[in-house]
């Protein structure tokens, strides 16, 4: 059995043959829920991802629970830029999930190793994320835990860059075709990784919708942009604290060379209140599309199976939105002031990221 430096087992091991045709070649990594592992189908030759529920976590119906929702939701999702799974199935009494294998890296490696981007990198590494989540949520899914570990930036084997997938939907929501909102906590917890929580998932409030994953993809690109998460580095119950009460450090403090439109789709997608975001991921797609050299969006160009290719500005205008950088920027040019009134009595008187 395979284990990491705390312990944690993994039941699987090189050269076993799982369902009598999925051979495990090596370990790719731990999490905190599951291990991941090469392997290949001896039947087509096609190199495969294996994803097993850690040993010491098996018995956890939790876990269970949630690792069957990240088969069943990405499952159900045809589309480029959502990561594929090609099977599920029982090993030893476990479930084994079968995933393509990409080449490439996190955006949060990426990120931390050259810091952070300039707005055109940023948007056209994201648009490809963006689409494939708002497949997801034609398919009533909603991901709920939008971070840059969870979007991979996909490369060919002599390191080109290709395309951009969003990856783990562990905790992801299926909504019915009719609801408007819905329940999205588990066994009364709050769900997600606290540094890119909104502020209702953050309260622990039970009626949420797909604004949710406008706030993760607002706090992603404040992250690339900045360099900086939107909030200090809190753990735990402050961080909480404050993403409920607090508005984020204003980007200007990092990036005083963004343009006010960039600024503007930063803070309208992170807005305090959902009623203020963009009403969907499409639309905060159109306010991207509409700040980018027409090179720049074609080249993050990809389908989005159930959702209709509607140009920026008509789909900004049947929303009922517009991407007038003044609008929505008064809560936080009022917050940036408090901000720094609060700072500069700070210095007179003398987050880490959670990983599953």
């Amino acid at each position: 059995m395979g284990k990491n430096g705390k312990g944690v087992e993994t039941i699987l091991r090189p050269g076993q043959i799982l369902d009598h045709k999925y051979r495990v070649e090596k370990l790719i990594g731990l999490g905190g829920m599951a291990a991941v592992w090469a392997g290949v189908n001896k039947r087509t030759g096609k190199r495969v991802v294996l994803k097993m529920i850690l040993q010491s976590l098996a018995d956890s119906e939790e876990v269970r629970e949630r690792f069957r929702r990240e088969a069943l939701a990405a499952g159900r999702i045809n589309h480029p830029n959502v990561v594929t799974v090609f099977d599920v199935f029982d090993h030893e009494g476990h479930e084994c999930i079968v995933m393509e294998l990409l080449l490439g890296e996190p955006l949060a490696d990426r990120l931390a190793r050259q810091g952070l981007m300039e707005p055109d990198e940023a948007f056209a590494l994201l648009l490809p994320a963006l689409r494939g989540v708002a497949a997801a949520h034609a398919h009533h899914v909603i991901h709920r835990d939008l971070k840059p570990h969870n979007i991979f930036l996909c490369t060919s084997p002599d390191g080109e860059y290709l395309t951009t997938k969003v990856l783990d939907f562990g905790i992801s929501k299926i909504m019915h075709p009719s609801e408007e909102v819905s329940d999205l906590t588990l066994a009364g917890k709050s769900m997600g990784t606290p540094a890119y929580m909104a502020p209702e998932l953050a309260k622990g409030s039970r009626s949420l919708d797909r604004r949710i994953d406008v706030y993760g993809f607002g706090a992603v690109l404040y992250e690339a942009l900045s360099g900086h998460r939107p909030f200090q580095e809190l753990e735990g119950l402050q961080l909480l604290d404050q993403i409920i009460k607090e508005p984020p450090r204003p980007l200007a403090l990092f990036r005083p060379d963004l343009s006010p439109e960039v600024v503007a789709v930063v803070e309208r997608a992170m807005a305090k209140d959902p009623k203020n975001r963009y009403r969907s991921v499409e639309s905060l797609i159109g306010a991207i599309e509409s700040l980018l050299p027409v090179t720049t969006v074609s080249r993050a160009l990809t389908p989005v199976v159930g959702v209709p290719a509607i140009p920026a500005a008509d789909m900004l205008r049947r929303s009922g939105e517009t991407n007038d950088p003044r609008q929505s920027r008064r809560p936080w040019i009022v917050a940036g002031a408090a901000l720094a009134f609060s700072t500069a009595l700070a210095l007179w008187a003398g987050w880490t990221i959670f990983r599953r």
